[in-house]
Parts: C-alpha cells; structure tokens; sequence
C-alpha cells in the first residue's frame, strides 16, 4: 500500500512543474463544415451514375438529360462495357432492347445492324459510317454508345439519306487534362489474343493528345476460320483560347480473315443434319479483307454567353475484297453446287456539318436553339465475278470434302456498278422547358437526297428527292424517377440498285 501510493506522490509531483508553468487554454468553437459530394462521374461525353447515363447528346446536339428528351433514347456507358468485358460493338449493343447487331462472323464488307427490325445508321461521333468497314467491332476507342430508336432525319444525315429505324452512335473517347494511361492485354477461347493501350499526354496548356489502338486474332468454333485486325486512333485537342476548341480526329483500322457464309436450313433446321462447326470452301480459302481510314476536323467557338458555333468536316475511304466459294443450288439432300466468288469494293465520303446554338433562360424557362446545315457526297464503285453458270465442285455437306482449292473466277463479264450519292439539308430544332417539368421539343429539315446508280448490264438509276422532315415531342416529369412523353418524327432514305444501298 506504501509502495503504491509513493509511486502515484511521485507522478504526481513530476507533472507539477507543468502544471505551474504552462497556459491553460480553451479552444474556440469551430465554424460548421459542409461537405457535399456526387456519385457520379464527369466523362468527356457526359455525366454517369454508375452504369446509368443520365445526360444524350446525339438526340439534340447538346448535352440534354435523358429524362428531357422525348425520345427513346439508351445509352450504353464504358463503365459497363469494361465490367461486361465485352469484346465487341455487336456484345455491348446486346444491352439495348430492340436492337439486333451485325452478326459476329459476318466479314465487315457492308452495315446490316437493325433497330426495332429497320435498318439502323452507325454513326461515328455524328458521322455516317455507311457500309461500316476495317476493324468495326473493336471499342478501345469508345467512351459510349447512344441508341436512338426510330427516325431522326432532322439533324443526321449522309450515305443514302438520313436516318429511317434508328441510330446507333459510337462516341469516341477524348483527350483530358490530366495524364493518364492503360496498357492491357485478354487473351480467351478459341485462340483469343487481344493487346491494347490507351494513351492519353497532355503535351501543354493549350494542347492535349491521346491514341488508343488495339491488336485482335482469333479462332472460332467454325472449322478453319481465322481472323486478325487492329484500329489505331489518334485525337489532337488544340485549345487556343479560353472560348476555342480544335480537336483532329484520325482512325486507321483493318480486318482480315476468312469469309462465313453460314450453313443452309436443310442439314441444321430439318433433313439429314450437318456438322454445326463445318466450314463451307476449301480449307486453303485466301482471306478476305475490309479496310478503312479517316480523318474529322472539329471547331467549337463560344461567341458569347448566349451563342456558339461547331463546324466538323469530315473525309474517310474503305476498301473491301472479299473471296469466297459458295453454294447455290442443292442437288439431292445436302449436295449442293460450290462457286468461286470474288467481290471488290471501294468507296470515298467526305461531309460537312456547321450549326449555330444558342441558350435562353428565365426564372422558370430554358430554350435551346440550333439553327444548321449538312452536305455529305459518297462514291462508290464495285465488281462482283461469279461464275455462276460453271460449278467449281459438287459437295455433300453431311460427308464434305472439299477438294477445289479457291481461284479467281476471271469470267470475263464481271459485274460493275458505280453509285454517287450526295445529300444536303439545312435543320433548325428548338428545346423548351417550363418549371424544369415540362419539356417540348420540336424542329424540321428540309433534306435533298440524290442517287446516281450505274451498272455495265443495262442499269441507270438517277433519283432525286426533297422533302420538309418534321419532328415533335413532349416529356412530362411525373416525378424524380419516371417521365412520360409522346413524340413524332420522319426520315427520308432512298433506295438505289446497288449492293450497298440498304
């Protein structure tokens, strides 16, 4: 007991000294702090709450939120197309209802993606795609994908008009202020091996670049196939001032591989089956091959607080070359005539795109004003040898042997084709919200489509069409989280006589 309490009369007069020479003070009350936050992301294409885009720019040509737009509008985020680690354009499109992607062993010789069961238009960051050739289905240069279901004539355009079933837009990523970088590489089934990087370098103050590529080869489940291809993708964001943005935009891209016609319904729907992996044509088939490079220029001036204008020019070629030994005509059961086919295509486009915005507001009212114009010209020329009439072989496709190796049909008569479209329009689309609820929307294009198709069989196809396009909806906020709307609107495409003209 005496031990102890020394011990605390020891502590006790060690800690007196302190006590008689320092200050005791009292701290003053702090000011309350509030820390506010968002869970949710600023892109370069627009704002995202974890796999939910809640801003569309391709619907209006300005950055609307999705619940103002009256129009069905989906929007497929990078976010979600890394956590789904999807392989492909047509993989990240199975996220949308209604849409049914190009089929994924089909050679990239021309677009055949569907909305709603219409043909649809795949755009580029506003830009026509057409035929949709090289490299489509990589996405290491994609920040998202916007699906606008139904017509939109009023501020797309191109190719053989403008936009009947819907679009389907690739918005690629852009350059940013902060350096950043990503190196990877998914290897998987059937021989996958895919490396990628994403590279972005602010280079000063006033200039930003950023190149993302992508090497892919494969297998498939098919026998034989084969496939190789790579983009590269190159953007340069000049900022010259405070109220400029330049920004270049290069694409270069390349497939290669065997060409999949698929098998027919006798043997795989009904009759005596077929193997499902059988590989129709000699197994020493030459590759065939799509090809395409571009390049788009764009300027934003902010003329004032009101006022801005965006101008993007745009010029792009493809190149196609497909080979292939197909069957025709069935002879008895799963027999069937095989011929050698050869088709070449080339194509050149080049567009122009230039609008005025302006923005309005009060204390219960917003109104967005976009007053442009369009001019878009494609030439197209192809050839197509088949020799049709003369079988190169004769195959049982339930015991197939496929002992014809591939050549060039060389007939002599070729089929040739030449079309030369052009289109042009000028739009005006206003947006206006009352008490941030009600939201209307409505606008109107008067387009000119004009198609030139020549053939060396007789074919002369000259067609000209211009039409006042109209478009109107509105959306009503019922609340927070559901919005109701009504909308109408038209497109205007024609059909030519070409293979390519949808």
């Amino acid at each position: 007991m005496f031990k102890r309490s020394a011990l605390c009369l020891a502590i006790l007069s060690a800690l007196a000294p302190i006590s008689s020479f320092a200050e005791v003070t009292t701290p003053d009350a702090l000011e309350a702090i509030t820390v506010t936050g968002s869970k949710t992301d600023q892109t370069s294409a627009g704002e995202v709450d974890g796999y939910q885009a809640l801003t569309a720019d391709s619907a209006t040509k300005t950055r609307t939120p999705l619940k103002k737009i009256p129009q069905s509008v989906q929007v497929v985020p990078k976010k979600l197309m890394e956590d789904q680690q999807v392989q492909s354009v047509g993989e990240a499109l199975k996220n949308v209802s209604g849409v049914v992607p190009n089929q994924k062993l089909m050679t990239p010789g021309w677009e055949t993606t569907t909305v709603r069961g219409f043909a649809a238009e795949q755009l580029q960051d506003g830009s026509t795609l057409y035929y949709n050739m090289g490299d489509r289905e990589s996405t290491i240069n994609i920040e998202r994908i916007e699906v606008l279901k139904g017509a939109n004539a009023v501020l797309h355009g191109g190719g053989s008009g403008t936009p009947v079933g819907g679009v389907v837009n690739l918005v690629s990523k852009m350059p940013q202020a902060e350096k950043s970088g990503k190196v990877g590489i998914t290897v998987g089934s059937h021989g996958l091996v895919k490396p990628s990087f994403d590279i972005n370098q602010p280079l000063n103050e006033k200039a930003q670049l950023r190149v993302t590529g992508e090497y892919s080869q494969s297998k498939s489940q098919v026998d034989i196939i084969e496939r190789e291809s790579y983009s590269l993708n190159p953007t340069l964001k000049l900022l010259p001032n405070d109220k400029t943005t330049v920004t270049l935009q290069g694409k270069t891209s390349r497939w290669e591989g065997h060409d999949y016609q698929g098998l027919p319904a006798e043997g795989t729907l009904k009759g005596t089956p077929i193997d499902r992996s059988l590989f129709i044509g000699n197994k020493d088939l030459p590759n065939s091959v799509s090809k395409s490079d571009s390049l788009a220029a764009t300027v934003d001036h902010k003329l004032n607080d009101t006022w801005s204008v965006n101008t993007k020019v745009r010029s792009a070629k493809g190149e196609y070359d497909e080979k292939a030994q197909v069957f025709l005509v069935p002879v008895l059961g799963n027999t069937w005539t095989l011929h050698n086919m050869r088709m070449y295509d080339q194509q050149k486009d080049s567009s122009v795109d230039a609008n005025l915005k302006g923005e309005f507001k009060t204390d219960k009212t917003k109104t967005t004003v976009v007053l442009g114009a369009e001019s878009s010209t494609l030439d197209d020329s192809a050839i197509m040898d088949y020799n049709m009439m003369i079988p190169t072989d004769t195959v049982d496709l339930s015991n197939p042997t496929f002992n014809t190796p591939y050549t060039d049909p060389n007939t002599g008569f070729p089929w040739s084709g030449t079309v030369a479209n052009k289109t042009s329009g000028v739009y005006a689309q206003t947006q206006h919200s009352i008490n941030d609820r009600v939201h209307l929307l409505g606008g109107a294009k008067l387009a000119k489509v004009d198609i030139d198709f020549q053939d060396n069989m007789g074919g002369n196809d000259k067609t000209s069409k211009t039409k006042l396009l109209p478009r109107a909806g509105v959306a009503v906020d019922v609340n927070d989280n559901a919005t109701v709307f009504a909308s109408y609107s038209e497109g205007l495409r024609l059909f030519g006589s070409s293979r390519g003209s949808p």
